[in-house]
């Protein structure tokens, strides 16, 4: 009797403070997730025209990659694969 007395008192005092103590109506979800969507949004905007944001420009190459391209093994491998079109 007691056991179901404590949950039953727990339970109103639960409902009691989400009744009583709500959240602000600027915390709520409809209102914030919004705001912080444009706030994201405008901070990349500002990144890129501002010029934070930028393209890298040419990838660089080292000698592995000159070896691989310059290589029989691929020129063989793109002249198979074009006469199999």
């Amino acid at each position: 009797m007691t056991q179901n007395c404590l949950k039953a008192t727990f339970f109103i005092i639960e409902l009691t403070f989400l009744l009583l103590f709500q959240a602000p109506w600027y915390l709520k979800p409809s209102i914030t997730f919004p705001i912080a969507f444009a706030v994201v949004g405008l901070a990349f905007w500002a990144s890129l025209a501002g010029g934070a944001i930028s393209e890298r420009g040419m990838p660089s190459t080292d000698e592995l990659d000159e070896i691989i391209i310059s290589s029989t093994f691929v020129e063989n491998a793109i002249t198979m694969a074009a006469s199999n079109m």
